[in-house]
């Protein structure tokens, strides 16, 4: 499926884990060293906060199959186990969520490739699945955080909204790529261009309000899951046409599809021991067919001598007795050459 999730995914995600707002994080895990796992238990909400990287977000209310725990998983254990979620916020249109947590924490998840998760006190970063420093960004320990900066689209108003568009179409000279620029993704971009009625090359004033009209109607919809092919989107899209499946969230969608690629690590352990076996035994088939083999010629060689004894015990009595090759191999037709005191012979 698409990944990572788009900012207007993450808008959309945000105001369904909304509901998990006051509850408690009870534990935390990791599937492997890229898929994290949050079980939180509320007075009406549980279930399990779910991050793949790079950018996968979701909450599903099975946990799943199989654990382990890293060096970070180890960290958020010892640092927000047991503490109440605050809040749930995006950081401006950014591919980046909040929770905010009792005691001043933070957990950020960036959904941005290729992913992170970081723990901040007081806004200064206690520990991070990476560390990285390029630009101006730094992510490393005891550093503040500061997160990325991109229009802001998700929080304008409608005036602004129609300015930046406008800077946006008359660089592209079409809506649904102008749309794209601004942060809405090439998706997202066809799909509102469609349900303003205009065309994508229409780049008349009246048809941009339409399209900021119709792009403020959508951010108001109510979100479900529907899954078309391999993707998973929080609306019906018209530009794609009936959903394969419809869930009733977004993050049952997700899942579904996430489920589609995501293998049982103790499943993937055992499958590649059983591998190694079969490969082991074939190893052992092989062996066994050479010595089988081996063992045949030895037979027939054996078989050879006994028909020939007395031909090749007079020819050793000869060689004994000091005769020469020309003269041995007159007398001894098996008798081929003689290397380095071998005698080599050939048996019929």
């Amino acid at each position: 499926m698409r990944n990572p999730l788009t900012s207007l995914d993450l808008y959309f995600l945000v105001r369904e884990l909304k509901r998990i707002k006051n509850s408690y994080i009870e534990k935390i895990w990791s599937i492997d060293r890229e898929y994290y796992v949050i079980k939180i238990r509320g007075e009406k909400e549980k279930g399990f906060i779910c991050y793949k990287q790079p950018g996968l977000l979701w909450m599903s209310r099975t946990k799943p199959a199989s654990s382990m725990l890293t060096s970070f998983a180890q960290l958020l254990r010892s640092r927000i186990e047991r503490k109440k979620i605050l809040e749930i916020k995006q950081i401006r249109s950014e591919r980046i969520v909040e929770f905010l947590i009792e005691d001043d924490y933070k957990l950020v998840i960036e959904l941005i490739p290729p992913g992170n998760v970081l723990l901040l006190k007081n806004d200064v970063i206690e520990g991070a699945l990476y560390y990285k420093e390029w630009g101006k960004r730094t992510i490393r320990k005891g550093e503040k955080y500061s997160a990325l900066v991109s229009i802001d689209y998700l929080n304008m108003e409608k005036e602004e909204l129609m300015k930046q568009l406008s800077i946006l179409v008359e660089k592209t000279r079409n809506n649904a790529k102008a749309l794209a620029l601004l942060g809405l993704g090439g998706i997202y971009g066809e799909e509102i261009v469609a349900r303003s009625r205009v065309e994508k090359e229409d780049l008349r004033n009246e048809s941009r309000i339409r399209i900021i009209e119709e792009f403020l109607k959508l951010k108001d919809t109510d979100t479900r899951g529907f899954i078309y092919g391999e993707e998973a989107f929080p609306i019906r899209l018209i530009t794609l046409g009936d959903p394969d499946k419809t869930y009733n969230t977004f993050s049952e969608a997700i899942e579904e599809l996430v489920s589609r690629e995501v293998r049982d690590p103790e499943l993937e352990r055992l499958e590649k021991e059983l591998k190694a076996l079969e490969k082991n035994i074939e190893e052992q088939r092989e062996a066994l067919s050479l010595h089988e083999e081996e063992a045949e010629k030895n037979r027939k060689i054996g078989e050879l001598i006994y028909e020939h004894y007395q031909e090749i015990e007079a020819l050793l009595g000869d060689y004994k007795k000091g005769l020469a090759l020309e003269d041995l191999k007159e007398k001894h037709k098996i008798l081929k050459e003689i290397r380095k005191g071998i005698l080599i012979i050939e048996l019929d």
